[in-house]
Protein backbone atom coordinates (compact mmCIF):
# COMPACT_ATOMS: atom_id res chain seq x y z
CA UNK A 1 0.00 0.00 0.00
CA UNK A 2 2.75 2.43 0.91
CA UNK A 3 4.53 1.62 -2.30
CA UNK A 4 1.47 2.48 -4.28
CA UNK A 5 1.12 5.81 -2.44
CA UNK A 6 4.73 6.69 -3.03
CA UNK A 7 4.35 5.80 -6.64
CA UNK A 8 1.26 8.04 -6.94
CA UNK A 9 3.05 10.99 -5.27
CA UNK A 10 5.96 10.73 -7.63
CA UNK A 11 3.59 10.57 -10.52
CA UNK A 12 1.74 13.62 -9.28
CA UNK A 13 4.93 15.64 -8.88
CA UNK A 14 6.08 14.62 -12.30
CA UNK A 15 2.71 15.57 -13.74
CA UNK A 16 2.88 19.02 -12.15
CA UNK A 17 6.38 19.58 -13.45
CA UNK A 18 5.38 18.37 -16.85
CA UNK A 19 2.37 20.65 -16.83
CA UNK A 20 4.55 23.60 -15.86
CA UNK A 21 7.02 22.81 -18.58
CA UNK A 22 4.22 22.51 -21.08
CA UNK A 23 2.78 25.82 -19.85
CA UNK A 24 6.16 27.52 -20.17
CA UNK A 25 6.64 26.06 -23.57
CA UNK A 26 3.26 27.23 -24.77
CA UNK A 27 3.85 30.64 -23.12
CA UNK A 28 7.22 31.10 -24.82
CA UNK A 29 5.67 30.28 -28.13
CA UNK A 30 2.59 32.47 -27.78
CA UNK A 31 4.12 35.30 -25.64
CA UNK A 32 7.90 35.05 -25.83
CA UNK A 33 10.56 37.39 -24.32
CA UNK A 34 11.84 40.06 -26.63
CA UNK A 35 14.09 43.12 -26.51
CA UNK A 36 12.90 46.43 -27.92
CA UNK A 37 15.06 49.51 -28.70
CA UNK A 38 13.35 52.82 -28.09
CA UNK A 39 14.82 56.25 -28.90
CA UNK A 40 14.13 58.68 -26.10
CA UNK A 41 14.74 62.42 -26.33
CA UNK A 42 17.25 63.69 -23.80
CA UNK A 43 16.16 66.68 -21.77
CA UNK A 44 18.66 69.20 -20.40
CA UNK A 45 17.72 70.63 -17.05
CA UNK A 46 18.94 73.71 -15.15
CA UNK A 47 20.87 75.23 -18.05
CA UNK A 48 20.74 78.64 -16.38
CA UNK A 49 22.87 77.43 -13.49
CA UNK A 50 25.95 77.46 -15.73
CA UNK A 51 25.64 81.22 -16.22
CA UNK A 52 25.62 81.73 -12.46
CA UNK A 53 28.90 79.82 -12.30
CA UNK A 54 30.37 81.76 -15.28
CA UNK A 55 30.51 78.58 -17.33
CA UNK A 56 29.25 77.68 -20.79
CA UNK A 57 28.67 74.31 -22.44
CA UNK A 58 30.48 74.51 -25.77
CA UNK A 59 30.07 71.00 -27.19
CA UNK A 60 26.92 69.72 -28.89
CA UNK A 61 25.04 67.28 -26.69
CA UNK A 62 23.48 64.25 -28.36
CA UNK A 63 19.78 64.63 -27.62
CA UNK A 64 18.97 60.98 -28.34
CA UNK A 65 19.24 58.13 -25.81
CA UNK A 66 18.77 54.49 -26.85
CA UNK A 67 16.71 52.58 -24.28
CA UNK A 68 16.57 48.77 -24.42
CA UNK A 69 13.54 47.06 -22.86
CA UNK A 70 13.34 43.28 -22.36
CA UNK A 71 10.15 41.50 -21.35
CA UNK A 72 7.18 39.54 -22.54
CA UNK A 73 5.99 40.44 -25.97
CA UNK A 74 2.51 41.46 -24.86
CA UNK A 75 4.08 43.98 -22.44
CA UNK A 76 7.00 45.21 -24.52
CA UNK A 77 4.95 45.89 -27.63
CA UNK A 78 2.89 48.49 -25.78
CA UNK A 79 5.88 50.41 -24.40
CA UNK A 80 6.49 53.79 -26.08
CA UNK A 81 9.17 56.51 -25.82
CA UNK A 82 6.73 58.59 -23.80
CA UNK A 83 6.96 55.98 -21.03
CA UNK A 84 10.49 57.21 -20.33
CA UNK A 85 12.05 60.49 -19.31
CA UNK A 86 15.79 60.84 -19.88
CA UNK A 87 17.58 63.92 -18.58
CA UNK A 88 20.86 65.41 -17.49
CA UNK A 89 21.08 68.01 -14.73
CA UNK A 90 23.58 70.79 -15.49
CA UNK A 91 23.37 71.98 -11.90
CA UNK A 92 25.62 69.02 -11.07
CA UNK A 93 28.48 70.75 -12.90
CA UNK A 94 30.80 72.48 -10.45
CA UNK A 95 33.85 73.46 -12.47
CA UNK A 96 35.31 73.72 -15.95
CA UNK A 97 37.14 70.46 -15.27
CA UNK A 98 33.96 68.33 -15.18
CA UNK A 99 33.89 65.99 -18.19
CA UNK A 100 30.85 63.70 -17.82
CA UNK A 101 27.29 63.86 -16.52
CA UNK A 102 25.13 60.81 -15.70
CA UNK A 103 21.87 60.38 -17.59
CA UNK A 104 18.84 60.03 -15.36
CA UNK A 105 16.24 57.62 -16.80
CA UNK A 106 12.83 57.49 -15.13
CA UNK A 107 9.89 55.16 -15.85
CA UNK A 108 7.06 53.29 -14.09
CA UNK A 109 7.33 50.00 -15.96
CA UNK A 110 7.17 46.60 -14.26
CA UNK A 111 8.06 43.08 -15.33
CA UNK A 112 10.67 44.40 -17.77
CA UNK A 113 14.41 44.89 -17.76
CA UNK A 114 15.55 48.35 -18.87
CA UNK A 115 19.01 49.39 -20.05
CA UNK A 116 20.20 52.48 -21.92
CA UNK A 117 23.12 53.65 -24.03
CA UNK A 118 24.94 55.83 -23.35
CA UNK A 119 24.62 56.10 -19.61
CA UNK A 120 26.68 59.31 -19.41
CA UNK A 121 27.06 62.41 -21.56
CA UNK A 122 30.41 64.02 -22.37
CA UNK A 123 30.52 67.75 -21.60
CA UNK A 124 33.07 70.35 -22.64
CA UNK A 125 33.02 73.57 -20.67
CA UNK A 126 34.62 77.00 -20.88
CA UNK A 127 34.70 79.88 -18.48
CA UNK A 128 32.68 82.98 -19.30
CA UNK A 129 34.79 86.14 -19.39
CA UNK A 130 33.68 89.76 -19.42
CA UNK A 131 35.96 92.44 -20.88
CA UNK A 132 35.42 96.05 -21.93
CA UNK A 133 37.05 97.69 -24.96
CA UNK A 134 37.20 101.31 -26.12
CA UNK A 135 35.77 102.04 -29.55
CA UNK A 136 38.16 103.55 -32.10
CA UNK A 137 36.69 105.97 -34.64
CA UNK A 138 37.85 106.32 -38.23
CA UNK A 139 36.32 109.28 -40.08
CA UNK A 140 36.46 109.38 -43.87
CA UNK A 141 35.68 112.40 -46.03
CA UNK A 142 36.50 116.11 -46.09
CA UNK A 143 34.31 118.93 -44.75
CA UNK A 144 33.42 122.05 -46.71
CA UNK A 145 36.23 124.52 -47.45
CA UNK A 146 37.38 126.40 -44.31
CA UNK A 147 35.54 123.89 -42.12
CA UNK A 148 37.42 121.40 -39.98
CA UNK A 149 36.56 118.35 -37.91
CA UNK A 150 37.12 119.38 -34.32
CA UNK A 151 36.50 116.01 -32.73
CA UNK A 152 34.58 112.80 -33.14
CA UNK A 153 33.29 110.48 -30.44
CA UNK A 154 30.89 107.60 -29.89
CA UNK A 155 28.08 107.03 -27.44
CA UNK A 156 28.74 104.87 -25.50
CA UNK A 157 32.52 105.25 -25.50
CA UNK A 158 33.16 101.52 -25.08
CA UNK A 159 31.55 98.12 -25.46
CA UNK A 160 31.49 95.12 -23.12
CA UNK A 161 31.76 91.56 -24.37
CA UNK A 162 30.69 88.56 -22.29
CA UNK A 163 31.49 85.25 -23.92
CA UNK A 164 33.72 82.21 -23.64
CA UNK A 165 37.22 83.05 -22.48
CA UNK A 166 38.97 81.67 -25.56
CA UNK A 167 36.95 84.00 -27.82
CA UNK A 168 37.14 87.13 -25.68
CA UNK A 169 40.92 86.74 -25.34
CA UNK A 170 41.33 86.99 -29.13
CA UNK A 171 39.81 90.50 -29.28
CA UNK A 172 42.33 93.20 -30.18
CA UNK A 173 40.19 96.26 -30.91
CA UNK A 174 36.75 97.53 -31.78
CA UNK A 175 36.42 100.11 -34.54
CA UNK A 176 33.65 102.09 -36.18
CA UNK A 177 34.09 103.71 -39.60
CA UNK A 178 31.95 106.69 -40.61
CA UNK A 179 31.80 108.49 -43.96
CA UNK A 180 30.79 112.13 -43.55
CA UNK A 181 28.57 113.80 -46.19
CA UNK A 182 30.23 115.88 -48.90
CA UNK A 183 30.73 119.60 -48.04
CA UNK A 184 29.80 119.04 -44.41
CA UNK A 185 29.35 122.39 -42.63
CA UNK A 186 27.59 121.38 -39.42
CA UNK A 187 27.71 118.71 -36.72
CA UNK A 188 26.87 115.20 -37.92
CA UNK A 189 25.42 112.29 -35.94
CA UNK A 190 24.69 108.80 -37.23
CA UNK A 191 24.15 105.26 -35.92
CA UNK A 192 26.82 102.84 -37.12
CA UNK A 193 27.67 99.19 -36.60
CA UNK A 194 31.08 98.46 -35.09
CA UNK A 195 33.59 95.91 -36.30
CA UNK A 196 35.52 93.69 -33.89
CA UNK A 197 39.05 92.60 -34.87
CA UNK A 198 41.28 89.88 -33.48
CA UNK A 199 45.01 90.19 -32.91
CA UNK A 200 45.68 89.11 -36.51
CA UNK A 201 43.60 91.98 -37.85
CA UNK A 202 40.78 89.65 -38.89
CA UNK A 203 37.11 90.43 -38.33
CA UNK A 204 35.36 88.44 -35.60
CA UNK A 205 31.98 88.20 -37.29
CA UNK A 206 30.07 86.66 -34.36
CA UNK A 207 31.03 89.50 -32.04
CA UNK A 208 30.53 92.24 -34.63
CA UNK A 209 26.81 91.58 -34.89
CA UNK A 210 24.50 94.13 -33.29
CA UNK A 211 27.25 96.31 -31.80
CA UNK A 212 25.68 99.63 -32.79
CA UNK A 213 26.75 103.03 -31.47
CA UNK A 214 25.94 106.69 -32.05
CA UNK A 215 28.82 108.46 -33.82
CA UNK A 216 29.07 112.24 -33.39
CA UNK A 217 31.32 114.39 -35.59
CA UNK A 218 31.70 118.00 -34.44
CA UNK A 219 32.66 120.61 -37.03
CA UNK A 220 34.16 124.10 -36.65
CA UNK A 221 35.18 126.87 -39.02
CA UNK A 222 38.59 128.44 -39.54
CA UNK A 223 38.39 132.20 -40.19
CA UNK A 224 41.02 134.97 -40.51
CA UNK A 225 41.56 137.41 -37.64
CA UNK A 226 41.34 141.12 -38.49
CA UNK A 227 43.25 143.60 -36.32
CA UNK A 228 41.15 146.70 -35.66
CA UNK A 229 43.05 149.95 -34.95
CA UNK A 230 42.15 153.58 -34.57
CA UNK A 231 44.31 156.67 -35.09
CA UNK A 232 47.68 157.03 -36.79
CA UNK A 233 51.30 157.49 -35.68
CA UNK A 234 52.65 160.89 -34.71
CA UNK A 235 53.74 163.38 -37.36
CA UNK A 236 56.92 162.33 -39.17
CA UNK A 237 56.40 158.75 -37.98
CA UNK A 238 55.16 155.95 -40.19
CA UNK A 239 53.72 152.50 -39.67
CA UNK A 240 56.01 150.08 -41.45
CA UNK A 241 54.25 146.79 -40.82
CA UNK A 242 51.81 145.00 -38.58
CA UNK A 243 51.51 141.34 -37.70
CA UNK A 244 49.33 139.22 -35.46
CA UNK A 245 49.65 135.73 -34.06
CA UNK A 246 47.72 133.63 -34.58
CA UNK A 247 46.39 134.87 -37.91
CA UNK A 248 43.36 132.57 -37.93
CA UNK A 249 40.89 131.27 -35.38
CA UNK A 250 39.01 127.99 -35.19
CA UNK A 251 35.50 128.61 -33.90
CA UNK A 252 32.31 126.75 -33.08
CA UNK A 253 28.78 128.07 -33.12
CA UNK A 254 25.29 127.00 -34.14
CA UNK A 255 25.15 126.38 -37.88
CA UNK A 256 23.06 129.48 -38.59
CA UNK A 257 25.64 131.68 -36.82
CA UNK A 258 28.73 129.93 -38.14
CA UNK A 259 27.69 130.22 -41.77
CA UNK A 260 27.51 134.04 -41.46
CA UNK A 261 30.99 134.55 -40.00
CA UNK A 262 33.86 135.18 -42.44
CA UNK A 263 36.33 136.76 -40.01
CA UNK A 264 36.90 137.55 -36.35
CA UNK A 265 37.81 141.06 -35.27
CA UNK A 266 39.91 142.16 -32.35
CA UNK A 267 38.98 144.78 -29.84
CA UNK A 268 40.09 148.24 -31.06
CA UNK A 269 43.76 149.14 -30.54
CA UNK A 270 44.56 152.87 -30.34
CA UNK A 271 47.79 153.86 -32.14
CA UNK A 272 47.10 157.61 -32.23
CA UNK A 273 50.33 159.69 -32.06
CA UNK A 274 52.45 156.59 -31.47
CA UNK A 275 56.20 157.22 -31.79
CA UNK A 276 57.42 153.73 -30.94
CA UNK A 277 56.72 150.24 -32.18
CA UNK A 278 53.86 148.52 -30.38
CA UNK A 279 53.90 144.99 -28.95
CA UNK A 280 50.75 144.04 -27.12
CA UNK A 281 48.08 141.43 -26.58
CA UNK A 282 44.53 142.30 -27.42
CA UNK A 283 41.31 140.34 -26.87
CA UNK A 284 39.23 138.95 -29.69
CA UNK A 285 35.70 140.27 -30.05
CA UNK A 286 33.46 137.20 -30.13
CA UNK A 287 29.92 137.32 -31.49
CA UNK A 288 27.24 135.82 -29.28
CA UNK A 289 27.19 132.04 -29.30
CA UNK A 290 30.73 131.69 -30.68
CA UNK A 291 33.40 129.71 -28.84
CA UNK A 292 37.09 129.38 -29.63
CA UNK A 293 38.66 125.99 -30.31
CA UNK A 294 42.41 125.65 -29.70
CA UNK A 295 42.70 129.41 -30.19
CA UNK A 296 43.73 131.88 -27.45
CA UNK A 297 41.26 134.54 -26.40
CA UNK A 298 43.94 137.21 -26.83
CA UNK A 299 46.26 137.58 -29.80
CA UNK A 300 49.78 138.97 -29.97
CA UNK A 301 50.12 142.21 -31.96
CA UNK A 302 53.31 143.75 -33.34
CA UNK A 303 53.17 147.12 -35.12
CA UNK A 304 56.49 148.52 -36.34
CA UNK A 305 56.62 152.33 -36.27
CA UNK A 306 59.63 154.19 -37.61
CA UNK A 307 60.68 157.84 -37.45
CA UNK A 308 61.19 159.42 -40.86
CA UNK A 309 64.63 160.90 -41.62
CA UNK A 310 65.82 163.77 -43.83
CA UNK A 311 68.39 163.63 -46.60
CA UNK A 312 69.79 166.40 -48.75
CA UNK A 313 70.68 165.84 -52.36
CA UNK A 314 72.46 168.16 -54.81
CA UNK A 315 72.05 168.06 -58.58
CA UNK A 316 73.59 170.19 -61.31
CA UNK A 317 71.49 172.24 -63.66
CA UNK A 318 72.52 170.18 -66.66
CA UNK A 319 71.22 167.04 -64.89
CA UNK A 320 67.66 168.36 -64.95
CA UNK A 321 65.50 167.13 -67.82
CA UNK A 322 63.11 169.38 -69.74
CA UNK A 323 59.69 167.91 -70.31
CA UNK A 324 57.55 168.89 -73.30
CA UNK A 325 60.16 171.18 -74.87
CA UNK A 326 59.47 172.29 -78.46
CA UNK A 327 61.23 169.89 -80.76
CA UNK A 328 61.40 172.01 -83.96
CA UNK A 329 64.45 173.96 -82.75
CA UNK A 330 62.52 177.24 -82.77
CA UNK A 331 63.38 177.78 -79.08
CA UNK A 332 66.47 177.44 -77.00
CA UNK A 333 66.28 176.42 -73.34
CA UNK A 334 68.80 177.22 -70.65
CA UNK A 335 68.76 176.41 -66.95
CA UNK A 336 70.41 179.20 -65.02
CA UNK A 337 70.86 177.22 -61.78
CA UNK A 338 74.35 175.89 -61.54
CA UNK A 339 73.14 173.39 -58.95
CA UNK A 340 70.16 172.84 -56.73
CA UNK A 341 70.18 171.31 -53.26
CA UNK A 342 66.92 169.90 -51.96
CA UNK A 343 65.87 167.90 -48.92
CA UNK A 344 63.38 165.07 -48.73
CA UNK A 345 62.04 162.99 -45.88
CA UNK A 346 61.37 159.26 -45.73
CA UNK A 347 62.48 155.92 -44.36
CA UNK A 348 66.21 155.61 -43.93
CA UNK A 349 66.39 152.38 -45.91
CA UNK A 350 64.62 154.12 -48.82
CA UNK A 351 66.70 157.27 -48.59
CA UNK A 352 69.91 155.29 -48.76
CA UNK A 353 68.87 153.84 -52.12
CA UNK A 354 68.14 157.18 -53.79
CA UNK A 355 70.42 158.25 -56.69
CA UNK A 356 70.24 160.50 -59.73
CA UNK A 357 68.74 157.80 -61.91
CA UNK A 358 65.97 157.04 -59.46
CA UNK A 359 65.19 160.73 -58.83
CA UNK A 360 64.74 161.63 -62.52
CA UNK A 361 64.88 165.42 -61.84
CA UNK A 362 62.82 167.44 -64.34
CA UNK A 363 60.79 170.57 -65.06
CA UNK A 364 57.79 170.91 -67.34
CA UNK A 365 58.10 173.61 -70.03
CA UNK A 366 54.98 172.73 -71.96
CA UNK A 367 53.15 175.70 -73.53
CA UNK A 368 55.78 178.25 -72.53
CA UNK A 369 56.90 181.03 -74.89
CA UNK A 370 60.17 182.90 -74.69
CA UNK A 371 60.97 184.36 -71.34
CA UNK A 372 62.43 183.55 -67.95
CA UNK A 373 60.49 181.20 -65.71
CA UNK A 374 60.77 179.78 -62.21
CA UNK A 375 59.45 176.26 -62.59
CA UNK A 376 58.89 173.70 -59.79
CA UNK A 377 61.46 170.95 -59.59
CA UNK A 378 59.94 167.50 -59.93
CA UNK A 379 61.63 164.31 -58.71
CA UNK A 380 60.60 160.67 -58.19
CA UNK A 381 60.80 159.72 -54.53
CA UNK A 382 60.35 156.36 -52.81
CA UNK A 383 56.94 155.47 -51.44
CA UNK A 384 56.09 157.28 -48.20
CA UNK A 385 58.76 159.94 -48.92
CA UNK A 386 58.20 163.63 -49.61
CA UNK A 387 60.10 166.82 -50.36
CA UNK A 388 60.69 169.21 -47.50
CA UNK A 389 59.77 172.55 -48.95
CA UNK A 390 59.45 173.55 -52.60
CA UNK A 391 62.27 174.05 -55.07
CA UNK A 392 62.30 176.11 -58.26
CA UNK A 393 64.44 175.98 -61.33
CA UNK A 394 65.12 179.14 -63.38
CA UNK A 395 64.61 178.37 -67.04
CA UNK A 396 65.32 180.90 -69.82
CA UNK A 397 63.50 180.29 -73.10
CA UNK A 398 64.67 182.18 -76.18
CA UNK A 399 63.59 182.26 -79.80
CA UNK A 400 66.25 181.43 -82.30
CA UNK A 401 67.02 184.23 -84.79
CA UNK A 402 66.49 183.50 -88.48
CA UNK A 403 70.21 183.35 -89.18
CA UNK A 404 70.53 180.69 -86.52
CA UNK A 405 67.60 178.85 -87.97
CA UNK A 406 69.20 178.95 -91.44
Amino acid sequence: MNGILKKDLTLKIFSVLLAMLLWLYVLNISNPYETKKINVELKIENENTLAYKNLKLINKVNRNVEVYVRGRSDIVKNILSTDFEASIDLSQINSVDDKFLPINLEHDLKDVVVNMSPSTISVKLERIKTSSFPIDIEVHGTPKQNYKIIRSFVKPEGVEFKDIESLVDTIDKVKVIVEIPKDLDRDYEVKKECTVYNKNGEIIADLSKNVIVDVVVEVGKEVPIALVTTGSPAEDYIEISRSIAPETALIRAPHETLSQIDQLKTETLNIQDAQNSISATIPLSLPEGVTLINTPGEIRVNIVIEKLEDRSFTIRGDEINLLNAVVDDSFTYMINNEEIEFTFRGRKMDLDRVNLLSLKPRVDVSGLDEGTYLLPLMVDLPQNSRLIGSYEVEVVISKKVEEELE
